[in-house]
């Protein structure tokens, strides 16, 4: 087989090779860096990250639409004929959140499905893939969530009935449930068995916050397992192109720091750090003595995120911070 060739030239690289590029070709460097062979399974986690993220705020959404519509329904003008716009709104809100979700969930189904066949391709196929694929799939939750986005998209809109339950407490407490049930799913031909069977097995209706609970918790299950077994497969390539992407990320921002530091004067200065740093972090910085080492440590420390600092930076960001420049280097 052909040794494979980069344009970087023969791993391993180094910063000043890195470097080199960098100035040579500063938007082509980073597709010479993704050349590396550990681009594509942290591409692939990065992504999975991503869409757990979308799936996440979906679902919370949904939540605070439940909660939105649960609280407005303990006003009594709530049910009355002249806040009909307004109910009206919420179920929208309601039914829209609940596609979002159900979409979102979808997606990231099969984008990991996606992800083990990367992993197949590249020669490195996830330990007991399939049999934790067919395990996770076959969970009754997913299969209805699947389902219910099916029916959305394929039939047509579905509208969950909502339920109020009275505590005998003392205030008495009130609570909506928001249900779909066999009768409001009954024209959906696009249910799998499993979902039909989850939602038979479900006694009065399957209750939505119950349900996206109980399947967010399968899926950060999972896309944990399916984190570590990816970063265990494709060690130490993986870590190798992320040091690389790290030291490009360096070099980028050094260019940024000469630039701000060229302009940067002890006269001008507190403009920059009131744009850059929090409120928090502008009281921690006042607690410091102005002009002192200690102060512009810490403010170095804080907002040097890529570990870019040389001592040659070090020495221009004490000048611009007023602090005494003796032995910086």
């Amino acid at each position: 087989m052909r040794e494979r060739t980069f344009t970087l030239g023969p791993l391993p690289w180094s910063e000043e090779t890195i470097e080199h590029r960098y100035w040579a070709d500063f938007r082509g460097v980073w597709a010479a860096i993704r050349e590396h062979p550990g681009f594509s399974p942290h591409r692939d986690i990065l992504a999975v990250q991503q869409s757990l993220e979308i799936l996440s705020d979906s679902v919370d959404e949904l939540a605070t639409r439940l909660q939105a519509f649960d609280t407005a329904a303990k006003t009594r003008a709530f049910w009355n004929r002249p806040a009909r716009a307004h109910f009206d709104g919420h179920v929208r809100s309601v039914r829209r959140a609940m596609f979002a979700a159900a979409t979102a969930a979808v997606a990231w189904r099969d984008l990991v499905r996606a992800v083990g066949t990367h992993c197949v391709d590249a020669g490195h196929p996830l330990s007991d893939w399939d049999v934790r694929w067919k395990a996770f799939t076959s969970l009754g939750e997913h299969q209805f969530v699947v389902g219910l986005r099916n029916c959305i998209s394929h039939v047509g809109p579905v509208t969950p009935s909502w339920q109020m339950r009275v505590g005998f407490a003392d205030p008495p407490t009130e609570a909506t449930r928001f249900l779909l049930n066999a009768e409001t799913l009954a024209d959906c031909g696009e249910l799998s068995v499993g979902a039909r069977i989850y939602l038979q097995a479900v006694s009065g209706g399957v209750d939505l916050t119950v349900l996206f609970r109980a399947y967010m918790a399968s899926i950060r299950s999972f896309h944990d397992s399916l984190l570590s077994s990816i970063t265990q497969t494709f060690e130490p390539t993986l870590g190798e192109y992320r040091r690389y992407e790290a030291i490009l990320a360096r070099i980028r921002a050094r260019v940024s720091w000469r630039l701000l530091l060229s302009i940067a004067n002890p006269s001008n200065v507190d403009g920059f750090l009131a744009k850059e740093l929090s409120p928090v972090e502008l009281e921690e910085i006042k607690s410091f003595p102005a002009g002192s080492r200690v102060r512009a440590d810490r403010i170095i420390e804080i907002l040097d995120e890529e570990g870019a600092s040389t001592p040659a930076l070090r020495v221009l960001a004490y000048k611009a911070l007023g602090a005494p420049d003796a032995d910086a280097i």
